[in-house]
């Protein structure tokens, strides 16, 4: 185990522990899909498309975060559609936390936003795929990329960890070593790489996947190469480089050894209030013309579709309520073996530590 991961794990051994011992009272952290609006078109996102718009009232992100206050949760993650663009943006930015708060948008921030607003907030981080305007005005269907990274300075005032979501497809997988040193230029935090999946048309082939290994293996050689968390890193690279070896689809060879246990820390809320164990499972592209996509395997059979129900409601019932009715029981979706969160550190290290009942760390 590395230095990095020795430091996450000993981090978070108190709450393994917890879990193994017992059980945790209420989630350490939940992913909140504040609304489905969104001013971009991704070719990627299906939440632009969406009719019936919904958002998460007010008074029910009160709720949920009182109860979080009350229970010592550790983490809160907004995202959408886009949150910024939720009616009481500026108001939830005020509410009253213990808890650390982290932000995924497209940085469309309104004119007169007050950036002040942030300064309390974790981290930050923008959806920019591609720093070629053309290539950008394709990929998110809106001509702002000069707007988009003058809000990524604007907010960096405010806000210590600032990052760029990179969702890698076919026009922009030769860019990723560009991406990463534009990042280290301007002191950008954190650069997550999602590959691009769900429709065909964007998914990368083979002669793609060798210039990407290429780029990742120049990235890792220089000294910004830390910019890209290691569990995304190694998943990627990793995944791709098999998929090279054995001559397969990249979707075939994302690992499957190591199960997820994402349920029993964590809840994920959408914009019409529907909780589920985590993000994946209301992912946006989980759309009806595209869900065979994902259980498509390489005897081009297709089995049987695992689709994670939703476990309450927060306009009905009590996160914390929610939480201890569902801590029990496991979940798994078409997606999950294609998930790289399952790589995080709290993750293999619970595994470590149930596997061999000792304690690994230092």
């Amino acid at each position: 185990m590395d230095v990095v991961k020795e430091k996450a794990s000993n981090k978070i051994l108190p709450y393994i522990k917890a879990i193994e011992k017992n059980k945790l009272n209420a989630p350490l952290s939940l992913h909140i899909l504040l609304n489905d609006h969104c001013v971009n078109k991704c070719n990627m996102c299906e939440h632009w498309k969406t009719k019936d718009k919904k958002y998460l009232s007010l008074d029910a992100i009160e709720e949920i975060w009182s109860r979080m206050n009350e229970n010592d949760g550790k983490s809160i993650c907004l995202t959408g559609g886009d949150p910024i663009l939720h009616p009481d943006f500026d108001e939830i930015l005020q509410l009253n936390r213990s808890f650390a708060l982290g932000i995924i948008c497209t940085g469309n921030f309104k004119n007169n936003f007050d950036y002040s607003l942030l300064k309390d907030v974790e981290w930050l981080r923008f959806s920019v795929d591609s720093l070629d305007k053309n290539i950008y005005n394709y990929i998110r269907g809106l001509d702002n990329l000069d707007s988009i990274l003058s809000n990524i300075k604007k907010s960096q005032n405010f806000v210590k960890k600032v990052g760029i979501n990179f969702t890698i497809q076919k026009i922009n997988c030769d860019e990723l070593e560009n991406i990463a040193k534009y990042c280290a230029e301007n002191n950008i935090y954190r650069l997550m790489l999602y590959p691009a999946h769900g429709n065909k048309k964007l998914c990368i082939n083979r002669d793609d996947t060798i210039r990407i290994l290429l780029q990742l293996t120049a990235i890792f050689g220089k000294d910004y190469h830390h910019i890209i968390p290691e569990n995304n890193f190694e998943f990627l690279y990793e995944s791709l480089k098999e998929s090279i070896i054995k001559s397969i689809d990249v979707k075939d060879v994302y690992r499957k050894e190591l199960p997820c246990m994402i349920n029993k820390i964590h809840l994920a809320i959408a914009a019409n209030g529907e909780v589920y164990p985590c993000e994946v499972a209301i992912d946006d592209t989980d759309k009806q013309e595209v869900r065979n996509i994902w259980v498509e395997y390489n005897d081009n059979k297709l089995v049987e579709k695992k689709i994670i129900n939703s476990l309450g409601n927060v306009n009905e019932f009590d996160i914390v309520d929610i939480w201890n009715r569902n801590y029990y029981k496991n979940y798994r979706c078409d997606k999950c073996d294609r998930c790289f969160s399952r790589y995080q550190p709290i993750i293999e290290s619970y595994w470590k530590f149930v596997n061999n009942k000792e304690n690994i760390f230092i």
